[in-house]
């Protein structure tokens, strides 16, 4: 039964960003740390090298630190060999995640599909975004651009 035209909001979600406020969060950082989930796949890697690549464009400080390790069938993308795997009592490594200002975590937006680095990323003191195609993300995040 239809009761009338629907109003959608024109509010943002909660956590919920406009690509202008994403911008306005990458200009206002200087290091970040990307990171994607588990068993990454093509488009898990390509977005960490896509934005990666942009991040630097912009004279930002990037690094690329996942729990598994980068495909075979993927090493073949320009850049691949810049994305590290989380070595346990790596220092430089636990220096990234120090210095980060902003972790963006991409293609997953649930925190147990980051592995070791989820705790990490979650305690880090750094603020977190979120830029995600899935639906129904888990809200322990600072910021979600999804689309």
């Amino acid at each position: 039964m239809h009761d009338g035209p629907q109003h959608h909001s024109t509010q943002t979600p909660p956590h919920r960003m406009s690509a202008a406020a994403a911008h306005a969060l990458i200009d206002a950082h200087e290091h970040f740390l990307l990171t994607t989930h588990i068993s990454p796949d093509g488009d898990a890697i390509g977005s960490e090298l896509g934005l990666a690549r942009y991040l630097r464009h912009l004279g930002k400080s990037v690094t690329i630190l996942n729990d598994d390790d980068l495909p075979d069938h993927l090493a073949w993308l320009p850049e691949a060999g810049r994305i590290e795997t989380l070595v346990e009592g790596d220092v430089a490594q636990q220096k990234a995640l120090a210095e980060a200002e902003v972790a963006v975590v991409l293609d997953t937006n649930a925190a147990e599909r980051l592995g070791e680095l989820a705790e990490p990323v979650r305690q880090g003191g750094t603020e977190v975004l979120l830029i995600d195609h899935h639906t129904e993300p888990e809200d322990w995040f600072d910021h979600a651009f999804q689309r």
